[in-house]
């Protein structure tokens, strides 16, 4: 499921059997979503005996938590809630095994909080938000020489760059071989726009709130062009088109707000109280999985 969605539903699973122990794994970036504080409070007001190892390792797609969230703390969060927690570091088997078995040896709702670094032990990669895409060549070359895997660095380097490229040269619509994406296209065309205001008018006027998908949404640009109107947000897309809906109540003033088609669905009802106030929101939904390189037609189709 999609990030803060398999929690609540973990807890319904529990409650359907009882004296068994439900698991449920999760990270840092699906604890932001509003769901999992509700599966938190049902979970302890219940007694649901659901356990959660929660993979803390302070990297989500756009960013790190602890700068853009300062403050943003599993533990007190979570014990906040009224639930067990237990801290490790998540790379010492030896400390991950004992919170695991404390978690399965106490009754009632536990999250074992595994601290760690993100792709450990890879070169450029460990920590970063890289380790959240495709690894790069040349980064995994390093890592995979160092580990004595000379196979797959020969095929890495060899028949994986002789894989089979899009064999229809040019498109409908397109000039050349420079094709623009859509996102990107969108960020630049908001900055068009951006650079005719004013400094003062633009920072008065204008807000953008992004949901930890600058880069794959198009708001990136907006980002280095014009930070000071920019809103580095975590992953809670609700929260985020609401705070642009309030903004965009005046009627002088213009929000911008963006994620993924496929979260779309989670803002509907917020979507409709900004409409009912008459909110200025400019939304882009990117990924709508209906053309080439959309995240294809799985759970991103529109």
């Amino acid at each position: 499921g999609r990030l803060g969605q398999m929690w609540p539903m973990v807890n319904g699973v529990a409650m359907a059997n009882p004296g068994k122990i439900a698991w449920c794994l999760g990270s840092d970036g699906a604890q932001m979503e509003g769901n999992d504080s509700e599966a938190a409070r049902l979970a302890v007001a219940q007694g649901i005996n659901v356990k959660l190892v929660i993979d803390d390792n302070n990297v989500t797609i756009a960013g790190h938590p602890q700068d853009y969230f300062p403050g943003y703390d599993l533990e007190k969060t979570l014990g906040g809630h009224g639930m067990a927690t237990g801290v490790c570091n998540g790379e010492d088997i030896d400390a991950l095994f004992a919170q695991m078995k404390m978690a399965c040896t106490t009754s009632g709702p536990v999250a074992v909080i595994a601290k760690r670094k993100m792709c450990p032990g890879i070169e450029g990669v460990e920590g970063e938000c890289q380790g959240h895409d495709a690894i790069a060549v040349a980064k995994a070359v390093t890592y995979l020489e160092k580990k004595g895997h000379t196979d797959a660095v020969s095929y890495l380097q060899g028949p994986a760059k002789q894989a089979q490229k899009d064999p229809q040269k040019e498109y409908l619509g397109t000039k050349g071989s420079k094709v623009g994406a859509n996102r990107g296209v969108f960020g630049e065309s908001i900055c068009e726009i951006l650079r005719e205001m004013s400094p003062e008018d633009r920072k008065a006027k204008v807000m953008c709130i992004d949901s930890d998908l600058e880069g794959s949404t198009g708001l990136k640009a907006i980002h280095k062009e014009f930070p000071d109107i920019f809103i580095q947000s975590g992953i809670m897309e609700r929260a985020n088109f609401q705070a642009a809906a309030g903004f965009g109540m005046d009627k002088n003033k213009q929000a911008i707000f963006s994620t993924f088609t496929a979260f779309l669905e989670m803002c509907v009802s917020e979507i409709t109280m900004g409409r009912l106030n008459y909110s200025n929101v400019l939304c882009h939904f990117s990924h709508s999985g209906v053309d080439d390189m959309a995240d294809n037609t799985c759970h991103y189709g529109f």
